[in-house]
C-alpha cells in the first residue's frame, strides 16, 4: 500500500460501527418505530464491520507475504556480498 492510498477496509469497518451505534441510539431515544425487518440494522452493520475486518486482516497478510519476499531477497544478496567479501580478502592474502 502506498503512503496516500486510501484504506477502504478500514473506512468499512467504522461505518459498520457507526451503523450500529445510531441505530442504538435512536432506538433508545424512542426515534426508531420499526417492523421487525428493520430490526436487523445492527446486524447488517456488524456484518459490515466484519466485513472491513476481514478485508484488513487479509491485506495485512499480503503485505506480511511482500515483506518475506523481500526479506529473502535481503538475504540472498547478503549470501552474494559475504562470498565478494571472501574473495576480496584472498586477494588481500596473496
Amino acid at each position: 500500500m502506498t503512503e496516500h492510498e486510501i484504506n477502504w477496509p478500514y473506512y468499512i469497518s467504522w461505518l459498520g460501527v457507526a451503523i450500529i451505534i445510531v441505530w442504538i441510539i435512536l432506538k433508545a431515544a424512542g426515534v426508531i418505530h420499526s417492523p421487525p425487518w428493520q430490526e436487523l440494522a445492527p446486524y447488517f452493520g456488524a456484518a459490515v464491520a466484519f466485513g472491513g475486518m476481514i478485508s484488513t486482516i487479509k491485506q495485512h497478510g499480503d503485505d506480511i507475504s511482500d515483506l518475506k519476499h523481500e526479506i529473502k531477497e535481503v538475504h540472498n544478496s547478503m549470501i552474494h556480498l559475504d562470498k565478494e567479501i571472501e574473495i576480496i580478502k584472498d586477494r588481500q592474502v596473496r
